[in-house]
């Protein structure tokens, strides 16, 4: 019989892919930090009004509610690009100024994408509907990042300053409906369940691998580790 390689200093190997955004879903090595969301806020219904919402529920119902995130970007320098990252427990579909730009599913994995082909020069509204399957009150977390062609940036994280509804109600994803009605959010620096969120960028595996090696001498034995 065999054994394996059993001491480290004996293992050679190193761990290989291809650094490249060929899937959906997949970014280029330049983009991963973008992906961090530590520091950032979770935001959801504010407690009181989810409470009272599920009095005497003997189990987990699935639950939507919808928020809205204005900004304005300033017109002073070229823009690069407009990045917009979000996670979300469970799901959510973010629209930028009623277009649908992106899908997010579990909180373990942030989803990133340039919405610069939706904003327009006066007020922008990210309007997202938030989805959770477990009971808990459906949270989401992520920012806006402007990124200017000189290097500089601004930033609109998803904060206290949204507003949130448990109405899906006509024009909610346009900038001109009135949101003043709708409460604000609650914002809390960790998911209901306690643990940050850690999601990051993840890079697609090497499908086809070829290694060309020469031998000098008969060989007795080939073993592949």
């Amino acid at each position: 019989w065999t054994m394996g390689i059993m001491a480290s200093e004996h293992w050679k190997a190193k761990w290989i892919g291809l650094d490249d955004l060929e899937f959906t879903g997949y970014g280029p090595l330049e983009d991963v930090p973008l992906r961090n969301l530590d520091g950032l806020p979770w935001v959801r219904l504010p407690w009181r009004l989810w409470g009272d919402n599920h009095k005497g529920e003997t189990q987990a119902q699935p639950q939507a509610v919808y928020m809205r995130l204005s900004f304005s970007i300033p017109e002073t320098k070229p823009i690069r690009r407009i990045m917009a990252v979000a996670s979300a427990d469970d799901s959510a579909r973010l629209f930028v100024n009623g277009q649908l730009a992106m899908e997010a599913y579990r909180w373990e994995m942030a989803s990133l994408v340039d919405i610069y082909r939706w904003i327009r020069s006066s007020e922008n509204i990210i309007a997202a509907e938030v989805v959770q399957l477990d009971g808990y009150s459906p949270s989401l977390i992520g920012r806006v990042l402007v990124e200017f062609q000189d290097g500089s940036q601004i930033e609109y994280p998803f904060d206290h300053s949204c507003r949130v509804s448990l109405q899906n109600e006509p024009g909610w994803l346009m900038p001109a409906f009135n949101d003043s009605h709708w409460t604000q959010v609650e914002s809390e620096p960790h998911p209901l369940w306690g643990s940050p969120c850690k999601a990051g960028g993840i890079l697609p595996p090497a499908r086809f691998l070829r290694k060309i090696f020469h031998l000098t001498k008969p060989v007795r034995q080939a073993i592949l580790y």
